[in-house]
């Protein structure tokens, strides 16, 4: 992201003026004034990095990005081959906002030593089924968290690394990292809690449909030492089992619908 020290060479111009007032608007929660002077400065010409970064920031504190996708991408379009390589993982995460995912895995990093970036990066590349990607920024989260001495840094890494595995179908693993993450008083802590249950509710999907198959499979076995003493009871077993499977389906599926289970690595 940019230091804000570079801010010092455009505290003369008309430029930073306008990112000036951005920032105290932004200070004292004046989001809908900040915005507009955002809207402004994404119109300027020329546009550099800094200030399409500091219009970003304010839109995503203060608005809905997605009313600004036409302006975002008119400005981005406007930055010099430099700049947009230096605006690079704010179209990561803006794409990633408004929910253009496809376009966003354009602007995912080779490599990045931001939590946050890989955090987003991982969202993007699952989104996109890009396993192959996703395994690299889990190898980066990976080698960042045997360094990692910040706990919200450490949040987002963890939440990366049980989002992939869990995508993948290991839930083990996935509930590894969950629990880890619920012991981290950080903001990402209510997302770990719905991601532990969701986990729980993955692997209790896989339960139910491994009975499923089985009451499949039963169905033709006929017990001859009992079926004179006890005719159709075989059947009527099965059928109790099958509508209770029907009921935690139910149940599960107000955790996890059906149609989301291969986003759990469950086809």
């Amino acid at each position: 992201m940019t230091n804000m020290n570079d801010l010092e060479e455009y505290s003369e111009t008309p430029a930073g003026k306008i990112i000036g007032q951005i920032q105290g608007f932004m200070d004292i929660g004046m989001h809908k004034e900040s915005v507009k002077l955002a809207k402004q400065l994404l119109k300027s010409e020329p546009i550099d990095s800094l200030m399409f970064y500091q219009s970003l920031h304010a839109i995503f504190v203060g608005d809905n990005p997605r009313k600004f996708k036409g302006i975002v991408n008119a400005a981005y379009d406007r930055l010099s081959h430099t700049d947009k390589m230096s605006a690079q993982e704010h179209m990561l995460h803006f794409t990633n906002m408004i929910g253009e995912y496809k376009r966003a895995q354009n602007f995912i990093p080779a490599k990045s030593d931001d939590p946050h970036t890989l955090l987003i990066a991982m969202k993007t590349c699952l989104e996109n089924k890009e396993f192959a990607k996703a395994k690299s920024i889990q190898k980066q989260c990976m080698e960042l968290l045997s360094e990692s001495s910040e706990e919200l840094g450490t949040s987002l890494l963890l939440y990366s690394l049980a989002e992939y595995a869990d995508s993948l179908g290991n839930h083990e693993e996935a509930e590894k990292y969950w629990l880890k993450l619920i012991c981290l008083d950080e903001p990402t802590f209510p997302s770990a809690v719905r991601g532990l249950i969701r986990n729980k509710a993955a692997q209790a999907w896989k339960h139910v449909q491994f009975a499923q198959a089985q009451i499949q499979k039963f169905r033709g076995n006929i017990d001859s030492t009992t079926v004179l003493a006890l005719p159709g009871n075989h059947d009527c077993l099965l059928d109790q089992a099958r509508k209770n499977l029907n009921t935690y389906r139910k149940a599960l599926e107000k955790i996890v619908p059906e149609k989301d289970l291969p986003k759990c690595g469950i086809e």
